[in-house]
């Protein structure tokens, strides 16, 4: 044999020892992969992984067990399927020799060794596990090779876990019969907790879709902790929050209930009322706006010649009045027993007026109870009755009328006249002098008003007497004073 056959032949096996070291090295061309999962709740849950090549391709069964890879994981960690269970392995169709047959359990490596060639038809090799998981959301991924792999999610439990009824399913376990079924919930321990939900004042981030989930809005924050928050109403349950409608979250000294102060120009208890419009600060010194100019009295010109119907009148320029501010006003009296003092209107007035005359009683109004000391007719400018809060009055009764009828001073009695009756209305003592006893009315309207004295009787006396209850001990005090109204 010459030396140009022997190389020819030479490297005819090389080219041969190649290719058959080509195709040991290529265990697997064209498998593909599969899933089939029943997920049993309270059971056995059986996970199958199919390999498949197709006719005329080779396959190395042995490699194929070797090289696969499995893997389980739920939400918090993985593991390699093989280590969780020993699957059966069953391999079907013929191949190379012509046989098919069921590997048994026991491991991976089950020593058949198949050669290379190709498949007279398809071979199948089927992995199963047979395992007890327990309920909620897994995955199974596997790979073969650098090429193949296969990826499944599935879910063992019921059809919906929506632990806290909001229609958002637990995303640990099956979401495919609750009502949104492609949303999870982010909360599903709290139905005001879920994906869209309306942001609520209670201390938590209500909605999972918001960016900045779980992070408390800012609003919900007692930043300066005073036990209040901003966002209002609060309906939270954290022991430490008191309220909400916090108006300044930088200052603990400003919340709702605080106390208000009347002349700092803040609105310290967040009712939206700063200083003197706010109904805490009506007796507040620094909201009584005082107006030395109120009162011009005069006596006008009499209204007959006969001098028994002179009209005797108090005239008050009120200028601007300011909803809410209480405005006292100074002034001595005059020509009239009666002057105004203070007021307090819901509304906003301006230019206004106020007359006070003393008049005798109309003749088409009735008579109120008691002996009359005096009418007096209140008229007015650019105000109603309607806004006004309260309006107050500074009374002088003449000692010389009421010891002349027998009345104390606690039995003075101020009434207003409604258009059909007579309203008694507060009134109260303040002081005396030589000449006159002093009260307060207190009214809420203008109108005609009268002044009048219910005179004593002895039984008055003694129950005024201190003492009265001890019988004749104090007869003395009593004499003394019938003495001086009964004289």
């Amino acid at each position: 044999m010459n030396k140009t056959k022997i190389r020819k032949i030479s490297g005819m096996l090389v080219a041969l020892f190649l290719a058959v070291m080509l195709l040991m090295t290529t265990p697997v061309r064209a498998a593909t992969l599969s899933h089939s999962i029943t997920p049993v709740s309270g059971g056995n849950t059986i996970i199958t992984v199919t390999v498949t090549n197709g006719a005329g391709d080779l396959l190395d069964v042995d490699a194929i067990i070797d090289q696969i890879q499995v893997t389980l994981c739920n939400l918090t960690h993985c593991g390699d399927l093989a280590s969780l269970a020993t699957p059966t392995v069953e391999v079907t169709g013929s191949y190379g020799y012509g046989y098919g047959y069921q590997i048994p359990a026991g491991g991976y490596d089950y020593g058949y060794g198949y050669g290379y060639g190709a498949a007279a038809e398809a071979v199948t090799i089927i992995f199963t596990w047979t395992l007890p998981l327990p309920d909620g959301y897994y995955n199974l991924s596997s790979q073969l090779g650098a090429t193949e792999s296969e990826f499944s999610e599935f879910f063992v439990g019921p059809a919906c876990v929506d632990l806290d009824g909001d229609g958002y399913g637990n995303p640990q376990y099956n979401m495919s019969g609750c009502t949104y079924s492609d949303i999870p919930d982010c909360n599903d321990g709290d139905d005001t907790v879920y994906p869209g939900a309306p942001q609520l004042c209670d201390g938590k981030n209500n909605n999972c879709s918001d960016p900045d989930w779980p992070t408390i809005p800012s609003d919900e924050i007692d930043k300066d902790r005073d036990g209040y928050v901003e966002c209002t109403p609060w309906v939270g349950i954290n022991a430490s929050i008191l309220g909400g409608g916090d108006c300044n979250d930088s200052d603990a000294a400003i919340h709702p209930n605080a106390t208000e102060i009347c002349d700092d120009g803040i609105d310290n208890n967040c009712n939206g009322l700063i200083d003197c419009l706010d109904p805490e600060c009506v007796s507040d010194p620094a909201c009584i706006v005082r107006r030395s100019s109120g009162g011009r009295s005069r006596l006008a010109a009499p209204v007959q010649a006969d001098e028994e119907h002179e009209e005797t009148w108090g005239l008050w320029d009120l200028g601007s009045l300011n909803a809410g501010t209480r405005y006292r006003f100074d002034g001595e009296f005059h020509f009239t027993d009666l002057i105004f003092r203070s007021i307090s209107t819901s509304r906003d007035y301006s230019d206004v007026w106020l007359k006070i005359s003393k008049i005798q009683k109309p003749g088409r109004i009735p008579t109120p109870n008691g002996l009359i000391y005096s009418y007096f007719e209140l008229s007015y400018s650019s105000l109603d009755n309607y806004g006004i809060e309260e309006i107050g009055f500074d009374l002088r009764v003449s000692k010389q009328w009421a010891e002349a009828n027998g009345i104390f001073p606690e039995k003075v009695i101020a009434y207003r006249f409604n258009g059909f009756s007579w309203d008694e209305l507060r009134l109260d003592y303040t002081e005396t002098d030589n000449d006159y006893y002093y009260f307060r009315i207190y009214s809420k309207g203008l109108s005609y008003y009268a002044v009048a004295g219910l005179p004593l009787n002895v039984w008055d006396l003694l129950d005024s007497v201190d003492g009265y209850y001890s019988g004749l001990k104090d007869f003395s005090s009593v004499m003394e004073r019938i003495a001086v109204y009964y004289r």
